[in-house]
């Protein structure tokens, strides 16, 4: 059981290096619509995520640059009614 939970350490250690090969870089980043109005609306309309309204975040997330946000979003899921 040890040797299986470093295992399990040790590819957590492996996928954790590498998610910062997969982050945009900072110039993709400058593209995208970082407007406090939209960013914060997008917020809002993440605290009451519905099935009929994950179209629309999930389309409004692809053009927002929500990187100041990403501590809240997790919490604001979590509060969604």
């Amino acid at each position: 059981e040890s040797r299986r939970a470093r295992l399990v350490e040790l590819e957590l250690r492996v996928a954790n290096l590498a998610a910062e090969s997969k982050r945009p870089s900072p110039e993709f980043l400058r593209t995208l619509d970082s407007s406090v109005k939209k960013n914060t609306s997008f917020m809002k309309r993440l605290r009451t995520v519905g099935e009929d309204t994950v179209d629309g975040l999930l389309r409004d997330l692809q053009g927002l640059n929500l990187s100041r946000y990403v501590g809240e979003m997790p919490k604001a899921v979590r509060a969604a009614r």
